[in-house]
């Protein structure tokens, strides 16, 4: 029973120390679809058909503002598949609750990154980095959107550094 509890508690410890993207997260929208704006209460949608799609919906999740595509839950948020064209770049991918989490590709705006890989909580978690200009690019995880702990290849494939813990080794 002893071991049956310790990991129970564990579990939980675990559970709650990882940070996703939960509704007390701040986020907001204005449109359902192309640019029409309308109220929470005018929705043209209820929850006897949720999911639903928009098109070209305002968003705001924590303060950023976004045009976004795809599936959103009754709660209005983005949830599933979508397409987010965010100040900083286009993000295709998944979302939950409203935020980006799951299997995506962002690019900036610019053109000059782009980053294949998995979101959590908003941000980059594991994947490849790629800088277009030069071609170099990352493999691995990542912490507040930064290379964490992986490779860094050059354009060739050959390893340029390796990152453990955020410094070059």
């Amino acid at each position: 029973w002893l071991v049956v509890v310790a990991v129970i508690v564990v579990g939980l410890i675990v559970g709650f120390s990882v940070r996703g993207c939960d509704k007390t997260d701040s986020h907001s929208w204005e449109a359902v679809d192309s640019n029409e704006v309308m109220a929470v209460d005018e929705l043209p949608f209820d929850t006897a058909y949720i999911p639903h799609t928009v098109n070209g919906a305002k968003m705001t999740y924590n303060g950023v503002s976004y045009k976004y595509t795809g599936d959103v839950n009754e709660d209005g948020q983005p949830e599933g598949k979508g397409r987010g064209v965010y100040e900083d770049g286009t993000y295709e991918g998944e979302y939950v609750n409203g935020c980006r989490q799951g299997e995506a590709t962002f690019v900036t705006t610019g053109g000059e990154d782009k980053f294949e890989g998995l979101f959590w909580g908003d941000e980059y978690h594991e994947g490849t980095l790629t800088l277009v200009d030069d071609g170099s690019f990352f493999k691995g995880t990542f912490s507040g959107n930064e290379p964490y702990t992986g490779t860094w290849y050059n354009k060739d494939g050959s390893v340029y550094c390796k990152l453990i813990n955020g410094k070059m080794r």
